[in-house]
């Protein structure tokens, strides 16, 4: 299968749609570029993963010095987090090439779906939580508060 221009086209939108979550949020390029690929592939586009997979590291190459210096890892980052995310980052990308090479496709799209479902979920839970606890939903003080405005 050859590499057309409107793949080129598609890949790139994807792309530039996650840069622009990432710029809304702060995080989740790579989270973004996949539903939106996704989205893609259930249309009907047959792509390559390994040119989906280079487009979004060229994304994320672009992007990362931007996030950086936003974020001023200088005076925020942590330390002892940098240096745990390195060494892993260093292991799991061969990882996954090496996953990528002889796992079949369907069912890594399957185990990233279930860890993406999983994480989401977690969030969604932590979340209420966190407003929970602080009295912002769930609470007689919420309910008149909105009776108010």
């Amino acid at each position: 299968m050859t590499v057309t221009i409107v793949d080129i086209c598609i890949v790139s939108l994807c792309a530039f749609i996650g840069n622009v979550g990432v710029g809304l949020t702060g995080f989740g390029m790579g989270i973004i570029y996949l539903l939106f690929m996704q989205i893609a592939t259930l249309s009907g586009y047959e792509i390559l993963s390994k040119v989906a997979v280079f487009y979004q590291a060229c994304s994320l190459f672009v992007a990362q010095p931007i996030l950086l210096k936003k974020a001023d890892v200088k005076k925020n980052g942590v330390r002892q987090l940098l240096l745990l995310f390195i060494p892993i980052t260093v292991i799991s990308t061969p990882l996954g090439i090496f996953t990528q090479e002889y796992i079949e496709t369907d069912l890594i799209k399957l185990v990233a779906a279930f860890l993406i479902g999983f994480v989401a979920l977690l969030e969604i839970v932590n979340f209420t939580k966190s407003y929970y606890h602080r009295g912002l939903i769930f609470s007689k003080k919420s309910v008149q508060e909105n009776r108010k405005a």
